[in-house]
């Protein structure tokens, strides 16, 4: 629910003014779709930092019967 406020959120501020003027300045549509695929690249390059993580090795290293067995027991914890 707040992802989605938060989506229309920016793309009223950033997308929308961006678009309204595209189309009124020029008469292509091929350079109104060009600038609007570097304007978003733009965008995302201010606007979005990724944080990967890799846990791969992580479960490599633990006795999986135990970890299932926690699990279970946090399970039955919840539904209490």
């Amino acid at each position: 629910m707040l992802a989605r406020v938060m989506e229309k959120q920016i793309v009223r501020t950033f997308l929308y003014p961006k678009i309204s003027s595209l189309f009124r300045a020029t008469g292509s549509t091929t350079a109104a779709l060009i600038y609007l695929l570097h304007t978003l690249a733009e965008l995302l390059q201010t606007y979005v930092r990724v944080i990967a993580l890799d846990s791969s090795k992580a479960f490599d290293s633990i006795r999986h019967f135990t970890l299932v067995s926690k699990l279970a027991n946090y399970s039955t914890c919840l539904s209490s």
